[in-house]
Formats: structure tokens, C-alpha cells, sequence
């Protein structure tokens, strides 16, 4: 499992850099502006992406001993929001150099002229789009229907449980304007 993560996670990494004349093109999330790289500056820039992930990974296993240990040590039942700061804050702390990680490349090649100006609102809309497979937004009211399921208990809403009907309602509504958007970005090219 490790091993196929990490594979999906250095393809989209990998997906950035486009074959462009005897080198790459790096665009950050496909949108950012265009800066030529060599086949060994892109396989550099994977690697220690790739580095820095593991080290992410198992730095969150280790977190995460370290949180329940520091909650079992302090706590003979701890709060409810003890637990969710402290999952909240760990979170952050792997999101943070897991973000730093994935722009490294935009920061190093900051000092370099770009190749191409960043793609404008609308083509960046439209890329952002094409990625999206209709697929996933077929399996998105899947999902809805699943949460919507969650608040309907014992024959009926009850308080809270609302908000998970809410949640669904809310998930279908962006995957059909989402979807609207895509196949008019596919006719209008």
C-alpha cells in the first residue's frame, strides 16, 4: 500500500512537468506560470518530493503515537475537544512542510525568467476542469446520498443530525454545477 501511494502521489506530483521541446515545462497545478526544466532538474525535483513525503509519513505515524500517548498519559477520558485539537493541530503540522514540499519547485525556479505567463482565469478554469473525469462526478451523489442517509435515523432528523442532509443536499448541488461547467467547457473549447 505504501508503495502504490507513493507512486500516485510522484505521478501527480510528476503531472506538473509536461514534455515541452527537449525538456519540461513546469506549471504549478497545471495553471502557474511556465518555467522550462531539464529531464534531470524534473527527476531531481521528484525525488525529493518523493523524500519529503516519506519523511511526512512517517512522521505523522510518529505524531500520532505521540498524540495518543500524551492523551492516555493526561487524561483518564479526555475531552472530546482535547482529541480534536490535538488531531487538528497535528494536521497542520504535517499539512504545513507537506504544502512547502509541493511548491518547491515554483521557489527555486522563482529566480529564472518564466517560459510562459500564467494561464488566465478562464484557461485555468477550463484545465482545472478537464482534469476532473466524469466518473468522479457520477460518484459524487453516491456519496451525498450515503451522508444524507447518516442524519436520517430511528425514522426521522433528529437535532444535529440535520446537518449531515444538509451536507449531501450541499455535495450534489456542487457536483451538478461542476458538472454544467465541465460540458460547457468541453463545447466551447
Amino acid at each position: 500500500m505504501f508503495g502504490d501511494r507513493s507512486k500516485q502521489l510522484s505521478d501527480m506530483f510528476a503531472a506538473q512537468f509536461t514534455p515541452h521541446g527537449s525538456g519540461f515545462l513546469y506549471r504549478r497545478d497545471h495553471v502557474g506560470a511556465g518555467y522550462m526544466v531539464t529531464a534531470a532538474e524534473r527527476e531531481a525535483f521528484v525525488a525529493a518530493y518523493l523524500r519529503d513525503w516519506r519523511r511526512l509519513f512517517w512522521g505523522g505515524i510518529a505524531g500520532v503515537i505521540v498524540l495518543v500517548g500524551a492523551l492516555v498519559a493526561l487524561f483518564d477520558e479526555p475531552a472530546a475537544g482535547v482529541t480534536i485539537a490535538g488531531t487538528v493541530s497535528l494536521i497542520a503540522l504535517l499539512t504545513l512542510p507537506y504544502l512547502r514540499s509541493w511548491r518547491r519547485p515554483e521557489r527555486e525556479l522563482a529566480r529564472r525568467m518564466p517560459s510562459l505567463p500564467a494561464l488566465d482565469r478562464h484557461a485555468a478554469r477550463r484545465e482545472k476542469l478537464a482534469r476532473v473525469t466524469w466518473g468522479n462526478l457520477a460518484l459524487a451523489p453516491m456519496f451525498a446520498l450515503m451522508l444524507a442517509m447518516r442524519g436520517w435515523r430511528d425514522g426521522g432528523v433528529h437535532g444535529w443530525d440535520a446537518l449531515w442532509i444538509v451536507a449531501g443536499v450541499v455535495l450534489i448541488v456542487f457536483c451538478v454545477v461542476q458538472a454544467v461547467r465541465k460540458w460547457r467547457s468541453e463545447r466551447t473549447g
